[in-house]
């Protein structure tokens, strides 16, 4: 490099130097300036909120997620095979207990007991004409056993036919809210074949979990539960409660 470009690179040089040495001196001088301002004025202040301490009760409330559940509840369902020939409710009805929801075919069954109690008339008549010849020795002991056993025979039919019959009008076992019909008229029902949802909302259950910290507390919780289940559940491992509720007025009637 000739003498002649050494000097303007150092001049450039020398330039640069001084801008960038100008500009640290700056912000040094700056740096300086704030941590002197933070020096004297101290520490910000801090809020403070100020309540005069008193003696009041305190009521302890546990927020819980409960499930309802009616504290009777049913499929009604067909005990024997037939034709359904008469529907006695609506869905969605209230019904009391022992009321008739559904008559299934009973016409051979009502001619069989008539047939049956037509025996027993006949049996009760053998009986007891049988019963005056043997106190006259006019007949044997064993046919005056057998007429007493055809007798009770017959009676058990009856009172066999009376229960079929019993069967085939299906009632309402508890007072209760019916749900959705599912059988149809003429339609063929089986044992077993759901008639109607019955369901009694008052009382209901309220079945919820508690933490294990409330079943120590002398609090309203245990006015409102009736029965503590000693399973603790497998996932949570907190017992469960179940609350018995009257006042239910939006499910009750």
């Amino acid at each position: 490099m000739s003498k002649s470009m050494v000097k303007p690179a150092l001049a450039v040089v020398g330039a640069l130097v001084l801008v960038f040495g100008a500009l640290f001196g700056w912000k040094a001088y700056q740096r300086h300036q704030q941590a002197s301002a933070r020096a004297g004025h101290g520490p910000p202040a801090v809020t403070v909120n100020v309540a005069k301490a008193k003696h009041m009760k305190w009521q302890h409330r546990l927020s819980v997620i409960a499930s309802v559940t009616a504290v009777n509840g049913i499929h009604v369902a067909s005990e024997l095979s037939g034709d359904v020939v008469a529907i006695h409710f609506h869905s969605g009805e209230f019904v009391k207990k022992g009321a008739l929801l559904v008559q299934v075919q009973n016409a051979n069954q009502k001619a069989q007991l008539q047939r049956d109690q037509a025996r027993v008339t006949l049996a009760g008549q053998n009986l007891h004409r049988d019963r005056h010849l043997y106190a006259r020795h006019a007949t044997s002991e064993a046919t005056v056993q057998k007429d007493e056993a055809d007798y009770r025979t017959a009676k058990a039919a009856v009172a066999n036919d009376r229960a079929t019959l019993a069967k085939l009008a299906i009632r309402a076992p508890f007072s209760g809210h019916l749900g959705i019909r599912q059988v149809s008229l003429g339609q063929y029902v089986s044992p077993g074949t759901p008639i109607v949802p019955l369901s009694q909302w008052n009382p209901v259950h309220v079945d919820f979990t508690v933490p294990q910290s409330a079943l120590e507390r002398s609090t309203p919780v245990r006015r409102y539960v009736s029965r503590w289940t000693p399973i603790l559940e497998s996932t949570s491992r907190r017992p469960s409660a179940r609350s018995i509720r009257r006042s239910m007025p939006a499910l009750a009637t």
